[in-house]
């Protein structure tokens, strides 16, 4: 029953690793309207979405773990494998970490370093969660899946 649980919560990795994905670059991009623009909407929708986009990359990093358990691919994608984990981790690290520092750059009392700290967070989360992301591409289909 114990391995049966697994592979359940296993199968739910590639519906749950959407959302972190979405999140993550769309509060990137709000980010860049806020910059761009000064407007408040923009950084409060950036703020919401990095939130809920570290909250939902523990989720999915947490159910890759378990889909890892089970999956038999072939010598040549193992290394993928190897690296998609290793960019997941990265990637709730990052994500989490700019998420912390977007809600201390708001306090009153807060240095400006935060701001820049928080943005530069948000960049390397996009960035890490986008390699992740075609990393995982690569396990589903195959090296050659942006060949054109």
């Amino acid at each position: 029953a114990h391995a049966r649980w697994h592979v359940l919560l296993g199968n739910l990795h590639p519906v749950a690793v959407h959302f972190p994905i979405a999140l993550i670059l769309c509060a990137f991009l709000c980010e860049l309207g806020a910059i761009f623009t000064t407007r408040s909407v923009f950084s409060d929708a950036a703020r919401v979405m990095i939130v809920l986009g570290a909250v939902t990359g523990i989720g999915a990093a947490l159910l890759g773990w378990f889909a890892a358990e089970h999956v038999n691919y072939p010598a040549e994608l193992m290394r993928f494998l190897w690296w998609h984990r290793a960019f997941g981790i990265a990637t709730v690290v990052l994500g989490t970490a700019a998420a912390m520092a977007s809600e201390v750059s708001r306090r009153p009392t807060a240095a400006s370093a935060w701001r820049a700290a928080y943005r530069l967070l948000l960049l390397a989360a996009a960035i890490v969660v986008s390699i992740t992301g075609y990393l995982g591409g690569t396990l589903v289909y195959g090296p050659d899946h942006f060949a054109w």
